[in-house]
């Protein structure tokens, strides 16, 4: 099983869809993520998606970007891992078990490499259900001396000195800056300028919709 993030403002990011759109959008994400297309959809895949007329408000937007034989996403494709790094991590996992004398489950689909001029990767999809074997682990115990952790940037795989305990224990804290109502000049859900000293106060306008709602009642006091 591979992975899509999201970071906590992707509704933020993404109010002013369509609820189609949004699920479309959503929809080629997971998609990419589960077939390893590193964010490029062939247009016949989009015939699953729930909504696929919807795709011509994520072309519009700029979310999507029109490639000829396929899409490709440019919203949240930052947060995507890429193929090569996720098959990397994968055949680790599944050295690792083997060692450990723990079986392998069985393979799930393979799915072809979508091809571009620039990609040479031919090689087809590991057991993508080994990625779960790393969730939460700081590193993978290789043996009593060393440790062997994987670059998620690159698929390197890193050896180091073996740490007693590679669990975190401690996080920094970072102090968040306190906003004075001069701070605000425009709401800060639509960005709407704000003229009343209460809304200037507040930073947010006088409009009643779900969003504004929500936020409303996230920041009360």
């Amino acid at each position: 099983m591979t992975w899509t993030k999201l970071s906590d403002d992707f509704t933020d990011d993404t109010w002013t869809l369509s609820d189609a759109a949004y699920r479309s959008h959503s929809e080629g994400l997971v998609w990419s993520n589960r077939k390893l297309l590193d964010l490029r959809i062939p247009k016949d895949d989009v015939r699953r998606f729930k909504n696929p007329e919807a795709i011509g408000e994520l072309l519009a937007g700029g979310w999507w970007i029109d490639q000829g034989a396929y899409y490709l996403i440019q919203h949240h494709a930052a947060y995507q891992r890429l193929r090569e790094a996720v098959i990397n991590q994968q055949k680790v996992n599944k050295e690792n078990r083997a060692k450990g004398g723990q079986a392998s489950p069985p393979p799930r689909e393979q799915t072809p490499v979508f091809k571009t001029p620039n990609d040479s990767s031919n090689k087809p999809l590991n057991d993508s259900s080994n990625e779960m074997d790393r969730t939460g682990r700081a590193s993978y115990v290789k043996s009593s001396e060393e440790a062997e952790t994987v670059n998620t940037a690159t698929g390197e795989i890193v050896t180091a000195p073996y740490v007693a305990s590679a669990l975190v224990t401690e996080w920094p804290v970072v102090t968040i800056p306190n906003s004075t109502p001069s701070d605000f000049d425009t709401c800060r859900v639509c960005d709407n300028k704000l003229a009343s000293a209460p809304s200037r106060a507040s930073g947010l306008c006088r409009k009643g919709d779900d969003q504004h709602q929500v936020f409303r009642a996230s920041h009360a006091a």
